[in-house]
């Protein structure tokens, strides 16, 4: 009885070991960058972007009012 059980346990770990297909997952991501990471990376752009106009504009600002 012993030997039958190890035996089974034995085969069955050995055929799902040799399992050639993984598992598939569907939250895996369709390129190498997650969508919500890109996304992240979008918003920092448009806040980079809004920060350097601002930044433009203050400065502008600033030499206009040192002439005087």
């Amino acid at each position: 009885m012993k030997h039958t059980l190890l035996a089974f346990i034995v085969t069955t770990t050995a055929i799902t070991a040799c399992d050639s297909k993984p598992p598939q997952d569907d939250t895996q991501p369709d390129g190498v960058i997650p969508q919500h990471q890109l996304d992240a990376l979008e918003k920092s752009k448009n806040v980079e972007n809004l920060l350097k106009e601002a930044d433009k504009k203050r400065s502008q600002s600033a030499d206009g009012d040192g002439d005087e």
